[in-house]
């Protein structure tokens, strides 16, 4: 018997090595970021689902080399897929920024960015900066409600409009809006939106309302 048990444990041993060194030991990158969730999908544990948010944006690469990483941790035999995904602090959208998926069962992948890159952030950036109309410019608040733009706010003949800025535009394109009071504040409604929302500005913040007076978002003044 005393000869049997250490035999019994390297083999043990052995076996958990081997289990172990299955997977890449991937070391962790250099870039910021922050895990909020994982955990899986359903009840059946069949897709593995992350949520991370990041204090900036990284290059394509960084995406790929972090996604790479997440991937290896936390994994199981039973899951089909994993699904990671990526939203920028600070910036409330109904769009992530980015999202890495992995077919387990196929060992296929898709790694990609939705919103602005590095490049297209520093574009939208300097279109802030130069933005010109040839009415009064209320201010330039932060959208990122779906797309990676800007709103500004133009007084143009006693009319008022709204111009939503991105990377790519190339002239201003004034959409005209009507000035209303909705429980008590100042707001704007586009005539066109059949679904009741509205703008208000209130401390030089934007707030977009739904029609149940729910908060879709809040844009902070950035001109």
């Amino acid at each position: 018997m005393s000869k049997i048990l250490p035999i019994l444990a390297i083999s043990l041993s052995l076996f958990i090595y081997g289990c172990s060194s299955s997977e890449p030991n991937i070391p962790k990158p250099n870039i910021e970021f922050n895990i909020v969730k994982d955990e899986p999908s359903n009840n059946l544990e069949v897709f593995r689902l992350v949520e991370v948010t990041l204090p900036k944006r990284i290059t394509q690469n960084e995406l790929v080399e972090l996604s790479t990483y997440i991937k290896s941790l936390n994994q199981k035999a039973s899951y089909n897929g994993i699904n990671i995904n990526f939203k920028i602090e600070g910036e409330s959208s109904n769009v992530l920024w980015a999202n890495s998926e992995y077919d387990l069962k196929e060992n296929k992948e898709n790694i990609k960015i939705n919103g602005n890159t590095i490049e297209q952030e520093a574009q939208l950036q300097e279109k802030i900066k130069t933005y010109k109309t040839d009415g009064k410019l209320l201010g330039i608040w932060q959208k990122r409600n779906g797309f990676d733009c800007v709103l500004a706010i133009v007084e143009k003949s006693k009319d008022t409009y709204t111009d939503t800025i991105c990377y790519d535009s190339e002239k201003p394109i004034l959409h005209k809006i009507k000035k209303a009071t909705i429980n008590g504040k100042q707001a704007f409604k586009d005539p066109d939106n059949s679904f009741g929302e509205y703008l208000t500005l209130e401390n030089d913040k934007l707030h977009h309302y739904n029609t149940e007076n729910k908060n879709f978002y809040t844009g902070d003044r950035i001109r």
